[in-house]
This record gives structure tokens, sequence and C-alpha cells, in this order.
């Protein structure tokens, strides 16, 4: 009787686990972090550097009450089975990453977990006031800003040339996910023209944290539902790094108090190197239905 009681509650254990939940794909089957000799069926995990893709060694990677550290190639090993449950990865120079599923493992290579790397805690406090925004902090989403040069801009030619470049230049630093299309606007998007301050814009003007002679623009009045206006200084609406300030202000991105191109008081005339890799970071963590990130680096 002793023998069957025993049987019968390794079988219940048994039960009970293959109960646990592993996301919405009706998954049931428990996610088991293993160790690198483990016999079970796994797969090779890297966390790496979002921004340089090195491998991160040490990195405490905790699912439920199990916790694991990457070895010195960034590297952990994990059950294949059951690849998806709340994961939190923490590791020194990086904003703590918390994920609902991790990616695929593989025998054929390892998968990356990116973490987002933060030089200090000025540099910290800087991105979370310049890359997250609203009641939720919740991370700027690149996406297709449609602009529109008035008809009436003096040499608009080379007005046009400058915000295109200017464009490619978010285009390319945020791996597409932003874009940038020049043509008439349809139902929404901006409409850029010179201001005639004050009419339009004053220099003394505070627009969410910048003066408007600072920052060489101003949002101006509602067309219709959805687009507006976006006023610039006729001198400086050729102005290629102007032009790229708006796009980025447009695409909700806020001045910092760090050195460069939106810097709070004295912005640059280029991206620092900090705002190139939290654009680069940003096309990293574009939301996945139902998906969005919230700060400091955590997945809903």
């Amino acid at each position: 009787m002793r023998h069957e009681s025993a049987l019968w509650s390794v079988g219940l254990a048994l039960a009970l686990a293959g109960t646990a939940a592993c996301g919405a794909d009706g998954d049931t089957r428990p996610f088991t972090v293993v160790g690198p000799t483990a016999s079970v069926p796994s797969g090779r995990l890297t966390v790496t550097n979002g921004w340089t893709g090195a491998p991160v060694p040490q990195a405490r990677v905790t699912l439920g009450a199990e916790t694991v550290l990457t070895d010195a190639a960034g590297q952990f090993v994990v059950d294949t089975s059951a690849p998806c449950q709340r994961t939190t990865v923490v590791a020194s120079g990086y904003l703590d990453r918390r994920m609902n599923c991790l990616p695929p493992a593989t025998r054929q290579g390892p998968a990356a977990v990116t973490l987002w790397p933060v030089a200090d805690e000025a540099e910290r406090a800087a991105l979370q006031t310049f890359a997250f925004r609203g009641s939720g902090q919740t991370l700027v989403q690149p996406f297709l800003l449609e602009v529109e040069i008035h008809q009436d801009t003096v040499d608009r030619d080379a007005v046009v040339a400058a915000w295109q470049r200017a464009g490619n230049t978010v285009a390319t630093k945020t791996a597409g996910t932003a874009t940038l299309r020049l043509e008439p606007l349809r139902e929404d998007g901006v409409l850029v023209t010179p201001w005639s301050s004050p009419a339009n814009c004053a220099a003394d003007t505070p627009i969410l944290g910048w003066l408007v002679g600072v920052a060489g623009f101003c949002p101006g009045a509602s067309i219709g539902y959805f687009a507006h206006h976006l006023h610039v200084a006729p001198s400086l609406i050729d102005d290629e790094s102007v032009a790229l300030r708006a796009l980025l202000f447009e695409l909700g991105l806020r001045p910092h108090p760090l050195p460069g191109l939106m810097n709070i008081a004295q912005p640059a005339d280029t991206l620092s190197d900090f705002e190139t890799r939290t654009l680069h970071m940003m096309s990293l963590r574009v939301r996945r239905y139902p998906q969005w990130v919230a700060w400091p680096d955590v997945e809903y």
C-alpha cells in the first residue's frame, strides 16, 4: 500500500506540472531552465548587447522560481519544449528587461535576447525623458511620417531635399521602422511652413521642454482631424539638422539634458552616440500587437 501511495503521489505531481500555462498559444508544458550538460531537449540562447551585438556574461535570467546565469559567451540553455513564460533578464550596465516570451532556442545557433545598454545613471535618466512618454511611460514607437512642404515655401526644391535627407537619416538609424513620405497630405500628417513670428511662434514660447528659439520650430494648429501645421524659422527651414530634430519630435521624442541634436538648451547639429543608440534600440522594440514596451524595458 505504501508503494502504491508513493506512485500515486508522483503521478499527481507530474499531472499538476503538466497543467502549467505557457502563453496564449495553449502550450501547457512547463518551461525549465537547464544546465549546459543537461540531457533533456534543449537549445541555447545568447544574451547580447542590443547596440554592439557583444555577448553579456553573468546576466541573470529568471523564469518564475528558476534562475540561471549566462556563461562567458553570454549563453544559457533552456528546455525548448515550452519556450514561453514571463522572463526577467538583469545585467550591470543595461536596463532590466522583462518579456512575456523568450525567442525560440535552436540547436543550429543561439537565438539572441537583446539588452538595452545605458552608460551611467545620467544616461538612464535622460533616456527616460527622451524616449518614454505619457502616464504609462511607454516607449516611442517608430512609424511612417507623412510630411508636406508648403507650396509657397521659398526655394522649395532645396527645402524638400533637406527634409528628405533628414528622413533618410531617421530611416537608417531606426533600421527602416520609421520612414518619411514627402507628398501632399491626405488625412493625416504634417504641413511644414515658415513661421511669421510672433503670429505663429514667438522665440520665447515653451514647447514641451524646449523654447521655440532653441528648437527652431513649433507645432501649429490642426488641419482637419489628424493633420497639423509645423512652423519652422524661415532661415532654418532648409537646415537638415533642424528638419531632423523636427522629425524626431514628430515621432514623439523629447528634449533631454545630454549633449546631442535634441539637447534641451544647446542642440547640436548631429545626432550623438546616445541618440543614435536610442533610435536603434527603439527599432528592436517595435510593438507587436497586443504588446507594448514601458519604462524601463518591460514588455506588456
